[in-house]
């Protein structure tokens, strides 16, 4: 690796080093979530760490669609809400398992 570049870590593999935005990849650091064109399922992916509500994208093609949002972690409950404003989403509530979440 060199500076400016990052790993991850998914499904017990590593992956070969990527460029890293440490004002992006760090902003957890200060407390937010910074996705800028991020495919809508890696955020529900990122999302799914930090909360204990669990998301489930239920439309392959909602799950490409390139989103950019920036969330306050504190307030990453509110967080679907935002999403369901700004997007052609619907969502289906299950208690006790997660959220289902549908193109509209």
């Amino acid at each position: 690796m060199q500076r400016g570049q990052k790993l991850t870590y998914e499904k017990q593999q590593i992956s070969a080093p990527l460029p890293a935005d440490d004002q992006i990849d760090l902003s957890w650091l200060e407390g937010r979530l910074v996705f800028i064109d991020k495919p809508l399922s890696d955020i529900v992916q990122v999302l799914n760490r930090w909360s204990a509500e669990q998301l489930i994208l239920m439309d392959s093609s909602l799950a490409q669609r390139p989103v950019t949002l920036v969330i306050n972690i504190q307030d990453i409950d509110t967080v679907l809400t935002q999403l369901t404003q700004t997007l052609p989403i619907k969502t289906r509530h299950i208690p006790l398992w997660g959220t289902l979440i549908y193109s509209a």
